[in-house]
């Protein structure tokens, strides 16, 4: 029965000794900190002189622990005009956004540009569509016209009343570039400024000061 007490005894202890250790284990910090959101640290814009060539918008998105996160929108190339398959006129030009994953782990997109139209201008009038074009755009092709996009009416007559998407895992220190078009019922006054945007972990295209909401990333 002594015997038995003594077992027992060291049980008990050996049990209070382990709860304590795992009490008095810190928290990894680095942990936590990989899993704050990203918060928008840079923009360059087109009053910046030092900007390359054909980007418009550059936006840096930086944790703290120096991960970061660029997303780089062009200037428009196009303004020409587009008829569908039942007369009616439109007017489309042709951006592409770049992401540069610059952090140690995999981003996942995922884009979803709605079918609908959204308004522009009230006052002329003017809506747009937001299309994702299946064509492969590449950095060689960021001086060729309209950026490299052909057949773009074809493209079009395709995918007009379409919901169009993209699904991408962009690994460490990789890029995808891809097209947006976009298609308004009219000319615009002045040249259409457009590009994704991120807040928080959600996804935004903005066309002038017009935004919509249109994805997430995840990390």
């Amino acid at each position: 029965m002594k015997s038995f007490q003594v077992s027992l005894l060291f049980i008990l202890i050996a049990f209070c000794s382990c709860k304590d250790t795992k009490k008095s284990i810190p928290e990894n910090p680095s942990i936590s900190k990989r899993l704050e959101i990203f918060n928008i640290v840079h923009v360059d814009s087109t009053k910046n002189s030092n900007r390359e060539e054909f980007l418009d918008t550059q936006f840096e998105y930086s944790d703290s622990l120096g991960n970061s996160l660029l997303i780089l929108n062009s200037f428009p190339k196009g303004g020409q005009k587009y008829t569908d398959p039942q007369g009616n006129n439109y007017v489309y030009a042709v951006f592409w956004t770049k992401f540069l994953n610059k952090t140690d782990r995999p981003v996942d997109i995922k884009i979803n540009l709605p079918s609908e139209d959204q308004e522009l201008s009230s006052s002329q009038e003017i809506r747009y569509k937001l299309f994702l074009p299946p064509t492969k755009m590449s950095d060689d092709k960021i001086h060729q016209m309209n950026y490299g996009l052909s057949n773009t009416d074809f493209i079009l007559d395709r995918i007009l009343s379409q919901e169009t998407q993209l699904d991408k895992s962009i690994q460490p220190n990789e890029t995808e570039i891809f097209y947006v078009i976009v298609l308004t019922s009219q000319g615009v006054d002045g040249t259409i400024r457009a590009g994704l945007e991120l807040e928080n972990q959600n996804l935004f295209y903005k066309v002038n000061q017009k935004r919509i909401s249109v994805g997430t990333i995840q990390f």
